[in-house]
C-alpha cells in the first residue's frame, strides 16, 4: 500500500521539481537566503497536495502570486 501511494506521487523529491533554486532567485530578483529553501517547501507542499501541478508555467505564477 505504501509503495503504491508513493509510485503515485507527483514528485519524489523537491529536487523533482520542474523550477529549482537558482530560477526562483531570478524570478524574484533575491539573493540566496533561507527564503528560498521557504519558498522550495511551499512549491513542493502544493505540488504534493494536488493544489498546483508540477509545470513550470503553474509553479511560476505562485512565485508571481508569493511576491505580489
Amino acid at each position: 500500500e505504501i509503495v503504491k501511494k508513493y509510485n503515485h506521487l507527483p514528485i519524489k523529491t523537491i529536487k523533482d521539481l520542474e523550477i529549482d533554486a537558482t530560477e526562483i532567485m531570478n524570478i524574484l530578483n533575491i539573493q540566496g537566503s533561507p527564503l528560498i529553501k521557504e519558498i522550495l517547501n511551499d512549491l513542493e507542499y502544493q505540488v504534493l497536495y494536488s493544489k498546483l501541478k508540477n509545470k513550470k508555467t503553474d509553479l511560476k505564477k505562485r512565485l508571481s502570486f508569493t511576491s505580489g
